[in-house]
């Protein structure tokens, strides 16, 4: 017997035939014409299960049947993440005056930091600090989130931040709607049992009078 592959696409197929794994038997019937004479073999779709009595005159042979769930790959590949790694060398650093609210120094003093990546054109200032290092440190950390954001998009930390803090709003928001939505539920049955029993007092009250 030769071996057959079947495929199938419907819905829970696989969860209905999981265990569907027996050793069935293909019956091969003989054709015969009007004159009682062989015209030709053929092997008819039809599936036995080892229980079934056949007649003598039946060619009988054993299959074994399996199930197996076939799991399509996607082509588009999952995107991971990309570690950014600042190098010295694709960095253009300036300093110039300050400017803005924080006294005369920041204004006569050249702490702000202009620092240019020069492969992909991000340029970041930073005049936090009066301290210069610190402002190069600081200024560097920014460029830093700003390539994680530019190379990974929806996978960068920014992001990756906001969408959990989203996430937890969401949980917290429907945890309270729940909340007072059962005890709305309450306060209606509360109210539509006070109303009831006014309607009682009323009708024995009207027929006394």
């Amino acid at each position: 017997m030769s071996r057959y592959l079947l495929q199938s696409y419907q819905p829970n197929i696989f969860h209905n035939l999981r265990y569907k794994t027996h050793i069935f038997r293909y019956k091969l019937f003989q054709e015969f014409n009007k004159k009682n004479l062989q015209n030709q073999t053929s092997l008819k779709k039809s599936l036995f299960t080892s229980n079934s009595l056949f007649s003598d005159k039946s060619i009988i042979e054993n299959s074994t049947v399996e199930s197996t769930k076939v799991i399509k790959e996607n082509n588009k590949e999952k995107k991971q993440r990309i570690e950014i790694e600042l190098n010295e060398q694709d960095l253009v650093e300036s300093f110039v005056k300050g400017s803005g609210n924080g006294g005369q120094k920041i204004n006569t003093t050249s702490n702000c930091v202009d620092l240019k990546h020069i492969p992909t054109g991000i340029r970041v200032q930073c005049q936090k600090t009066r301290s210069l290092q610190q402002n190069r440190n600081i200024a560097r950390k920014i460029l830093i989130e700003r390539l994680d954001n530019y190379y990974n998009g929806e996978l960068s930390k920014f992001n990756l931040k906001k969408e959990k803090i989203r996430k937890k709003q969401a949980k917290k928001k429907k945890r309270t709607k729940e909340k007072y939505g059962v005890i709305n539920k309450s306060v209606k049955e509360n109210e539509d049992f006070e109303e009831d029993i006014n309607n009682n007092m009323n009708n024995k009250e009207n027929s006394k009078i």
